[in-house]
């Protein structure tokens, strides 16, 4: 799990990273990375770069997760 976060924090593909703010930004042009995205053809309908609500709750809940267990185990 750590190395998890450590990597999206850090950068993984197609842009996303830990912004300044501590949000999870994501996306380059012609990418379809949530299941929010629509894509027809090669084409992305409703491309959201950026920082999609449904991406921050799920990297806020892992980030809980992670200071949990960090508690509870001393990590």
């Amino acid at each position: 799990m750590k190395s998890i976060l450590e990597w999206h924090i850090e950068g993984t593909r197609f842009g996303i990273h830990c912004d300044t703010d501590g949000l999870l930004f994501a996306g380059e042009a012609g990418t379809q990375l949530t299941w929010m995205d629509a894509r027809t053809g090669d084409v992305p309908a409703t491309p959201r770069p950026g920082k999609p609500v449904e991406i921050q709750a799920l990297w806020y809940n892992a980030l809980r997760i992670a200071q949990s267990f960090a508690q509870r185990f001393g990590m």
